[in-house]
């Protein structure tokens, strides 16, 4: 491998259709190293340098998107995450073990309760323990959409749309929606991801008001 080409942590699969981001400055996205995960999970799909839709569903989350990030690690080697998987429900960016593994890396957990990752004799990244929790750090190019196919474009708008025909249910609700299977129609909400964008009836709906003065009595 060249020494200036960045090292896959993940296999690609290149025979999938993608959808395009522009890029934008780095920014830090934090992993926990799981030994458990057979996958790399996100919680966040603004960090996709692309993207394909996806339908995924395990016997705990269910992702809507699997993807790209470009990154560069805490000592400054470039890499890329290749097919990780983004749902919205879980609480943190999971970095699997079994898949840095498999892209020929060493994994090296130290008596403090941190990590190394080698590949080869070269030192790629180290995390630290933190609450009990391996922690690693990645500074990703932090994209934004360029271009997104009609599926995930119609994804985004049908959440928008549901988010107001439920009377503006909150994301943790809709998430609940989405785990029940629950189902409208035509309109299946596994396949609906919940959007950041702030609702602004929502803004609006919880900005406090001042009490009135009660009206004296003239009689």
């Amino acid at each position: 491998m060249n020494e200036t080409e960045p090292y896959k942590l993940f296999k690609l699969n290149k025979k999938s259709p993608v959808i395009a981001f522009a890029q934008k400055p780095l920014t830090e996205i934090t992993f926990i190293l799981d030994s458990g995960a057979t996958d790399h999970l996100v919680n966040q799909s603004d960090v996709f340098t692309a993207a394909i839709s996806v339908a995924k569903t395990g016997v705990s989350i269910n992702a809507t998107l699997k993807g790209t990030i470009n990154v560069t690690t805490n000592l400054g080697v470039a890499g890329v995450l290749d097919n990780v998987l983004y749902a919205a429900e879980v609480p943190h960016n999971l970095l699997s073990v079994r898949r840095i593994q498999e892209a020929g890396m060493t994994v090296i957990f130290n008596k403090s309760g941190g990590v190394s990752i080698k590949k080869g004799r070269k030192l790629i990244l180290t995390g630290k323990s933190i609450k009990n929790l391996i922690k690693i750090r990645f500074k990703a190019n932090n994209p934004c959409v360029k271009q997104v196919n009609a599926a995930t474009n119609s994804l985004i708008e049908n959440n928008e749309l549901w988010h107001k025909r439920l009377g503006h249910i909150g994301k943790q609700k809709f998430l609940e929606l989405k785990k029940l299977e629950v189902a409208q129609g035509n309109i299946n909400f596994k396949k609906i991801f919940p959007s950041e964008s702030i609702c602004e009836a929502c803004i609006y709906g919880k900005q406090a008001r001042l009490p009135s003065q009660k009206a004296k009595d003239r009689t």
